[in-house]
């Protein structure tokens, strides 16, 4: 059984980040709901990916959207600015979203992986996926990020026991420092399939909350 957690991110981020990571998982949400997603069943990630931040933006100018949604907008392949690799060779994440209604603006970046017969949970787990995040080399200066997996085959809580397990069994290889495991967590008219773990990150950086959404596509 997934245990439920009561709060959305860690106990030290302030109110208005908490607020900015439930929004941000509304408008994808949002933007999902637009896609027809069994068109998708076999495509690439980016593929998807494209079509989620083209959505999430077409929900942003929706003249019926939420009001707050027009602080918002989404990027696939968002290049990252960290300082060392510059042009053509700086790393991408697959969704960055940022809001313009606070100096400095606050971004939050998604990382996707498919899920299926032949992409297992070990790719989403691995070098290319959360370990991005462990690393420091994505949300490097954020508490908080999320992980997306686009599920081709089985369904949502299939996958999200699997993680579940994989990060109660191998803790130390995913850096996890709490005891949440996965745990189900519900964002007010979010996706339907969010769990949340903590995760150490290399010094001198604080611990991140990881976001994993389970989208179907199938």
């Amino acid at each position: 059984m997934i245990r439920s957690r009561a709060h959305g991110t860690s106990a030290n981020t302030p109110d208005l980040r908490r607020v900015f990571v439930v929004r941000i998982h509304q408008l994808l949400e949002m933007g999902y709901r637009r896609m027809e997603a069994k068109f998708f069943a076999s495509q690439e990630e980016p593929v998807i990916t494209g079509e989620l931040a083209r959505e999430m933006n077409a929900v942003i100018d929706d003249t019926r959207s939420p009001k707050w949604t027009r602080s918002f907008e989404a990027q696939d392949e968002q290049p990252i600015n960290d300082g060392k690799r510059k042009g053509k060779s700086r790393k991408r994440i697959d969704i960055g979203i940022r809001s313009s209604s606070a100096c400095p603006r606050s971004h939050f970046s998604f990382e996707a992986k498919r899920l299926g017969r032949k992409n297992p949970l070990r790719l989403y787990l691995g070098e290319e996926g959360l370990q991005c995040f462990l690393r420091g080399e994505y949300a490097a200066e954020e508490r908080d990020a999320g992980m997306l997996g686009y599920v081709q085959s089985g369904t949502e809580e299939a996958w999200a026991q699997s993680l579940q397990k994989e990060l109660q069994e191998s803790g130390a290889m995913h850096s996890v420092c709490d005891e949440i495991f996965g745990a189900r967590h519900r964002f007010t008219a979010g996706p339907a399939h969010t769990y949340h773990s903590r995760h150490a990150r290399r010094s001198p950086r604080a611990p991140i909350d990881i976001f994993h959404t389970f989208l179907l596509f199938h």
